[in-house]
């Protein structure tokens, strides 16, 4: 943080991720073919993803005068990738099923997710008429949103695998928000809050 002089400021801030991800999966049908205690392995899968990333945060803010304040926002934010270990080894039980196989293929690795994100506004107070007033501006753009989804069951004989994390290739969100709070008196107060949002 960074008080340039006594209308302007801002801040700074930075963060470096450096991730490994990685699954070990087989298959053991020993307990359901009742095997004996001897391993019935019909597949294995084994991988490693490798994640880094560097995000910033970046903001500005002006002081016109004591009770009104104008701020800018650039960040940019970052999750990582990982497994859905339920999807692992089972195009290697259904072996032929075309469905299946390319289910595994979609679904078994979820790449990491990176957004950037703006946001534009102004904070106040007025004392005389005891009120605060706040409104902003925000877009957010994503790259591979991630999202929960539920694999078809007829895609896969029937069985159901559960909630999976899939993504998004882009997903962008923008809208305006908005709050007034009046203090009437000592003993009572009233806010307003709105906000609008527009997602794609």
């Amino acid at each position: 943080d960074y008080q340039l002089d006594e209308h302007w400021s801002f801040s700074l801030g930075g963060r470096y991720n450096d991730e490994t991800e990685s699954i070990d999966s087989n298959l053991d049908l020993s307990a359901l073919l009742g095997g004996g205690g001897v391993p019935v392995n019909i597949g294995q899968v084994q991988d490693e993803v490798l994640d880094d990333n560097t995000s910033f945060s970046f903001k500005t803010r002006y002081q016109y005068v004591e009770d009104i304040l104008f701020y800018f926002g650039w960040d940019t934010a970052y999750k990582s990738g990982g497994y859905n270990p339920q999807v692992a080894n089972i195009s290697d039980f259904f072996v032929g099923n075309e469905n299946i196989a390319t289910l595994e293929d979609e679904f078994l690795l979820y790449p990491a997710e990176e957004s950037t994100a703006y946001e534009i506004g102004v904070k106040s107070i007025w004392p005389e008429q005891r009120l605060l007033f706040n409104v902003a501006l925000f877009y957010q753009d994503f790259d591979n949103f991630q999202n929960f989804q539920e694999a078809d069951a007829e895609r896969i004989g029937g069985f159901s695998l559960g909630i999976l994390i899939n993504s998004a290739d882009k997903v962008n969100t923008q809208g305006i928000e908005a709050e007034l709070s009046w203090s009437i008196s000592h003993e009572w107060n009233a806010s307003f809050s709105a906000s609008y949002a527009n997602a794609t």
